[in-house]
């Protein structure tokens, strides 16, 4: 495992089998459309945007050495990003993530076929951590097994920031929340992870949940709600922060992006509203283009963009 890394991250990849139709999509019938098959999985768009706004990064997962761990292989080579810790397995089969958008890019329905992640267990990593915590910040994904979760945010000796993928999964943070730097539910998961309920058009709701979530001992939340923005608190403050316009082509990936920008500026010592704004920028880049990543996205465009966002 390379040592002189600025980010690690540690979660699952997949090949995203994405269809999108041309018209309105109907429901138990066939729709013409179009359907692309991509690199994706959380952890892995993470350290994908991480890699394009100019960070060095360390990346662990599990997938096997089928043509689709191959192509993993050489897309983080080509970006730098060091997988050499990861677990490789000649048996099992790389994990696929099947998804149908409508003709918005707005999701309808999906299946994940993930099996292979559950090697990465506290064991496998026991020996990692060392390398993990030579980084300036480490970021996990809920699709870890909970036992794993729970000993990467108890082992690490560096700002832990927690993606929560799904309301089911977000709920392996619960247990673990004092010991984490950073969390970015959406609404559905940070209700799940608060035990309150939140409404998108009541911002005392975002403060109730916000409050309630920094009591349990995160440090900073980011509660995203799509084209409705994000509201963002910590000790410091709070801010509601105005969703950046652009057009909707594929919303696969965003929420990984905004991870990305956030520990970004994270990385770069900027101020957490800032930050966040950063995040949101880098969102939104993804947002218009059909792949799961901007590969043309830099920390300058994001840069630019996030002055968009007032604060």
């Amino acid at each position: 495992m390379n040592t002189d890394c600025d980010v690690a991250v540690v979660g699952a990849v997949n090949v995203d089998i994405g269809g999108k139709p041309f018209a309105a999509f109907r429901k138990n019938d066939s729709n013409p459309g179009q359907v692309r098959l991509t690199l994706g999985g959380v952890g892995r768009n993470i350290a994908h945007n991480l890699a394009l706004l100019g960070n060095h990064v360390q990346f662990i997962t599990a997938a096997g050495t089928d043509e689709n761990g191959r192509e993993l292989e050489i897309q983080c080579q080509d970006l730098g990003i060091d997988i050499s810790g990861s677990y490789r397995s000649r048996a099992e089969r790389t994990s696929s993530y099947l998804y149908i958008d409508n003709e918005k890019g707005e999701l309808m329905a999906a299946v994940s076929d993930m099996e292979i992640v559950r090697n990465l267990t506290p064991e496998f990593l026991a020996d990692k951590m060392e390398g993990l915590n030579s980084s300036k910040a480490l970021v996990l994904d809920t699709n870890l097994p909970e036992e794993t979760v729970a000993a990467l945010s108890e082992n690490a000796k560096i700002p832990v920031f927690a993606e929560p993928v799904s309301t089911v999964k977000a709920m392996k943070l619960k247990n673990v929340l004092s010991l984490l730097h950073t969390i970015t539910p959406n609404t559905l998961e940070a209700s799940a992870l608060s035990d309150l309920p939140l409404d998108l058009s009541n911002r005392d709701d975002y403060r109730r949940v916000g409050e309630a979530l920094l009591q349990k001992g995160v440090k900073h939340v980011v509660i995203t709600a799509g084209d409705k923005g994000a509201y963002c608190c910590d000790r410091e403050g709070e801010a509601v922060l105005p969703a950046l316009k652009g057009k909707q082509v594929n919303g696969n990936g965003c929420g990984d992006a905004l991870m990305a920008g956030l520990v970004t500026g994270f990385v770069k010592d900027l101020p957490f509203q800032e930050s966040v704004c950063i995040g949101m920028a880098a969102a939104v880049c993804t947002l218009e283009t059909e792949k799961t990543n901007n590969d043309s996205m830099t920390l300058e465009m994001v840069m630019e963009r996030a002055k968009e966002i007032k604060i």
